[in-house]
């Protein structure tokens, strides 16, 4: 197929899988290559996992070029190029190699340096067996073939010269420095904790109390300096937003240290317990109401100050008030006046525990009930009377008198009649 767009030597892509993720990656093919693009990718994370498991044929997408180039064409052309590269870090530098081999005229000799913790991560040692180390140019190698054991060592630099540099005459060859230090450690294998990783929080008034995860420790290999410094790695994010009871999530576990790597689980189940936020609140007040005491009796000092510590879920208990009825004294008991000690009785609604009421009791004077008499008219109460008596005396006088008048004017009237009738016969 053709190449999906042309670079520069030392330029990278972006390389995504639908649905995964992406990274970034050096494109370690040669521009002279118009064929097709090459990448060189170490499995160490979730991506490259992905991406090592491809079939052939499966699509992925890539975008680039980005980053800057070598110079190549400027800085370069008609030098001498060293090369010094370990393990996957030969990748950027294949692209140069590969360009500079590809126009080996306009560049003076090439060295490469090369190595690598084992040969198992050696990358393309066959193009450099094959390919690179036939070139007709000079050629420095370091061998480890011979390095077993854990340790800084120095190691030999060997020069080896091509058939035309072995022509030139009056020409003698030499390395600045014949050795190079190297510091070999042991891989090992170690087991780390798992550390959940949490955002957003629940909802009001609820908290996380505890995390199960499964399984909470990992394996890891990797150089034994890197591992020790090594205290626990993370999951991905788990979203708290809202959250008011408890829930299981699987999430993957994250290794941000491309040169460790995470040979064992990948993903780890997490149960997140939940439960309402406990508080404790304090309510002083001097409400009691008393109960079941004889009606012969009262209580002399109603009004008892005391003090409540209670305990319950936050949404219920910062809004909850006590009632005429919270707190009571039973007086049940009490058969006559006196002091007495009772203690107290606190009602309270489901979810909201009382932990102590200081004091424990209260003390009562009791007393006999007193009925207060009603008292007699007053002088002012008289005076109103003898007004409203008289008033109705006045208006009893004023019918009697009206009464008189009709009477007066029937009988005369009655009168006239007569003699009316006297005249008429």
């Amino acid at each position: 197929g053709n190449k999906l767009f042309e670079h520069l030597p030392g330029q990278c892509a972006m390389v995504s899988v639908p649905g995964v993720g992406e990274c970034m990656f050096s494109i370690t093919s040669s521009p002279t290559n118009k064929e097709f693009m090459e990448f060189s990718i170490k499995k160490c994370g979730c991506v490259t996992e992905v991406i090592h498991a491809l079939e052939v044929g499966a699509q992925i997408t890539v975008r680039g070029p980005y980053g800057r180039n070598f110079p190549v064409e400027t800085e370069f052309k008609n030098k001498d190029m060293l090369f010094v590269a370990g393990g996957i870090g030969l990748a950027p530098l294949r692209s140069v190699i590969n360009y500079i081999r590809d126009n080996r005229a306009n560049y003076g000799k090439v060295v490469v340096v090369y190595g690598a913790r084992s040969m198992d991560d050696l990358v393309d040692i066959d193009e450099i067996k094959n390919e690179w180390m036939n070139e007709k140019d000079f050629e420095v190698y370091i061998d480890l073939s011979e390095l077993v054991e854990p340790g800084t060592f120095e190691i030999p630099l060997h020069l080896q010269l091509s058939e035309r540099a072995s022509k030139m005459e009056n020409v003698e060859f030499s390395l600045k420095n014949d050795t190079i230090s190297l510091t070999l450690e042991n891989k090992i294998t170690a087991l780390v904790p798992v550390k959940t990783n949490f955002s957003g929080a629940c909802a009001n008034g609820y908290e996380v109390t505890a995390t199960e995860t499964y399984p909470d420790l990992v394996q890891i290999t990797g150089r034994a300096s890197l591992i020790e410094k090594i205290s626990y790695l993370e999951t991905d994010v788990i979203n708290l937003s809202g959250k008011s009871s408890d829930f299981t999530k699987t999430v993957k576990v994250i290794n941000q240290n491309s040169r460790i790597s995470l040979t064992g689980d990948k993903e780890v189940t997490v149960t997140v317990k939940i439960k309402p936020i406990k508080i404790t609140k304090v309510i002083d007040s001097s409400v009691v109401f008393f109960y079941s005491l004889k009606n012969d009796l009262s209580v002399e000092n109603p009004n008892i100050n005391y003090s409540l510590t209670l305990t319950g879920t936050k949404n219920e208990l910062e809004n909850f008030v006590l009632s005429p009825l919270s707190v009571q004294i039973d007086c049940s008991e009490i058969e006559s006046s006196g002091v007495y000690e009772l203690p107290f009785s606190v009602i309270l609604p489901s979810g909201i525990t009382l932990d102590k009421i200081e004091p424990s009791v209260a003390t009562l004077n009791i007393v006999d009930f007193v009925e207060i008499p009603i008292p007699e008219n007053t002088e002012s109460d008289s005076q109103i009377d003898e007004t409203k008596d008289e008033q109705n005396n006045e208006d009893s006088d004023s019918e009697s008198t009206s009464e008189e008048d009709i009477n007066t004017i029937e009988s005369e009237s009655t009168s006239e009649d007569k003699n009316s009738l006297l005249i008429t016969e």
